[in-house]
């Protein structure tokens, strides 16, 4: 039976020697094989597949336990694995929602999102008046007036695509 490396499975599926040794103390990848007078892992050509999705699960950001966790599930149940997932990436993105900076000013009545230049050309900003309209919705609020587009960045023709130049607010009313 062929075995890899350390070194081999590390290539294929983009992880590093050190973290391959890591997710083995971790339980989440133990090699096939340890050479016991010498220590080297030996895996199987199988389980490259098994790394690979655990770099891709890295990729994601999902934490190491949720990883076990999830791979656990994956051995029972391919299905329940798809949906825990889902859920793990409903939670990523209601989390990127959230440090939009969708915000109330009260003062103003205002519900407002800042964006970056990116963000502010069109079609992209499409995205900015939705995801402020939704937020208003799922809030209860009632849109009173036009929405707008507000640019306190002075040098536009100087900002980076990655800097924040301007937002998109909307007065509302509580329903």
């Amino acid at each position: 039976m062929t075995r890899l490396t350390i070194g081999e499975i590390a290539t294929r599926s983009r992880l590093s020697p050190k973290a391959l040794r890591l997710y083995d103390r971790l339980g989440l990848l133990a090699p096939a094989t340890v050479d016991p007078a010498t220590g080297y892992r030996g895996y199987a050509v199988e389980q490259v597949e098994r790394a690979r999705l655990i770099a891709l699960l890295r990729r994601i950001k999902m934490p190491l336990a949720e990883i076990g966790d999830l791979l656990a599930v994956a051995e029972r149940s391919g299905r329940e694995a798809a949906e825990e997932l889902a859920r793990y990436w409903d939670g990523v993105e209601r989390g990127i929602a959230a440090r939009r900076g969708v915000r109330v000013e009260p003062a103003w009545r205002l519900a407002a999102t800042r964006l970056t230049k990116e963000r502010m050309t069109y079609p992209r900003i499409l995205g900015a008046y939705a995801a402020v309209e939704d937020w208003l919705r799922r809030n209860g609020e009632v849109i009173v007036a036009p929405a707008r587009e507000v640019y306190p960045e002075p040098d536009w023709d100087g900002a980076a695509a990655a800097d924040v130049v301007g937002e998109v607010a909307f007065p509302f009313a509580s329903a």
